[in-house]
């Protein structure tokens, strides 16, 4: 290709993709624009995806109230600082409405509240409690307004309270897990629950060692099982909250709670651990070379247990390993495919905090409609909200 062939082809190339840029324009002014959210101060701010245009909400919030969407877009599910100017943080849970710039209940329906998570339909919430000692467990219906114990720690102490966290339901929201805890010498003794929405009855799972455990389910398509990681030990010492322990994949039936070792190689990663479209389990292993393994849930019953003698275990830790790199926080993509939104650098302007950008604009090619500049504090997590869900179909992309 000569030079001239070069220059037209990279004004055909421009101009092919100021069309399709034009063409997303033209369309998004037909469709409903996405909104995102974010706190500048004591504001909560929502910020149309296509245009850039902001509005206030009517509604104060301090710094450590914690805000997020129902599943639905049309709450905000708020917990809300009880008393700002007291250390001992008592958050109160409601909900508001944003197109109607109401509360959902003119008094809190909860306070004392740590945790929360909707049913996808938004009509029913679960939500904890704590008295600073044990914690409670409560369903919530938007129907009635009334709440519903659910579960209650009884083991905690004021040296070592209980708590309950990671609320999260199973795809088709057959089972509530959670994470029962207690802290100890600065950490947390962590069991998975694993809660049946038909009945309420639970039932749990726990790692070898469960101090510092995390739970992590990945579910075959009907909940009946999922596939988890489970470490010989999550820590290395009460200095370093980390442990060269890959952990092993595990099958575990959801109705009982019976585990299934499925792998012995806690010096190498399994990765890419999944559920096939036949409903058989598969993952990939790096020990001197790539291997593929697959298996029925019969077979996964089945593999024949590994004495801990022969088990080859992992190097004494090297805490430089777990030195991260800063970076960008990832793009978050809104309900309209084609449009994301991502974190630029941080600016630091005080010793207090100072600033992010927020570009919001198309991937493929990388165009940035709009920036703004939104606080970033040592509470930065609970400012940058996000995008409003919607039902509305925008494509696929």
């Amino acid at each position: 290709m000569n030079i001239q062939q070069l220059a037209r082809y990279r004004v055909i190339s421009l101009i092919a993709v100021s069309l399709w840029l034009l063409t997303i324009s033209v369309s998004a002014q037909n469709d409903p624009a996405p909104e995102f959210l974010y706190r500048d101060g004591n504001r909560l701010v929502l910020l149309n995806g296509y245009t850039g245009e902001k509005t206030e909400l009517p509604l104060e919030v301090t710094r450590y109230d914690q805000i997020e969407w129902s599943p639905d877009g049309r709450y905000l599910v708020t917990r809300l600082d009880e008393d700002p100017s007291d250390t001992n943080l008592d958050f109160c849970l409601n909900l508001y409405d944003v197109d109607r710039s109401e509360w959902f209940s003119s008094e809190p329906i909860s306070c004392a509240v740590q945790g929360v998570a909707f049913f996808s339909d938004s009509q029913r919430l679960v939500y904890t409690t704590t008295d600073q000692i044990n914690a409670t467990l409560w369903l919530y219906s938007l129907e009635d307004g009334t709440s519903l114990e659910l579960y209650r720690t009884t083991d905690g102490n004021e040296l070592m309270p209980s708590g309950i966290g990671e609320l999260k339901f199973s795809p088709t929201e057959r089972y509530l897990t959670f994470v029962e805890y207690t802290t100890i010498m600065g950490g947390t003794l962590n069991t998975l629950g694993l809660m049946s929405v038909d009945n309420w009855n639970s039932l749990f799972v726990s790692a070898p060692d469960i101090y510092y455990a995390n739970y992590d389910p990945i579910w075959s398509v009907d909940d009946r099982w999922f596939l988890i990681i489970l470490k010989d030990n999550y820590v290395t010492s009460g200095t370093l909250a980390q442990t060269n322990h890959r952990g092993d994949v595990y099958l575990v039936d959801s109705d009982t709670g019976d585990q299934y070792r499925l792998t012995y190689t806690p010096a190498a990663n399994e990765f890419d651990i999944r559920w096939t479209a036949n409903g058989e389990i598969a993952f990939r292993t790096v020990k001197v070379i790539e291997e593929t393994f697959s298996f029925t849930t019969d077979e996964a019953m089945s593999i024949e247990a590994i004495p801990d003698s022969d088990i080859v275990q992992p190097e004494p830790i090297n805490a430089e390993d777990f030195l991260l790199p800063l970076g960008v926080a990832p793009g978050m993509v809104s309900p309209d495919p084609s449009l994301t939104a991502w974190i630029g650098s941080f600016n630091q302007t005080s010793a207090d905090g100072g600033f992010v950008e927020l570009s919001i604009g198309y991937w493929q090619p990388t165009t940035i409609k709009f920036t703004v500049s939104i606080p970033a504090t040592s509470t930065y997590e609970r400012v940058i909200i996000g995008w409003r869900p919607t039902d509305y179909p925008y494509p696929e992309g």
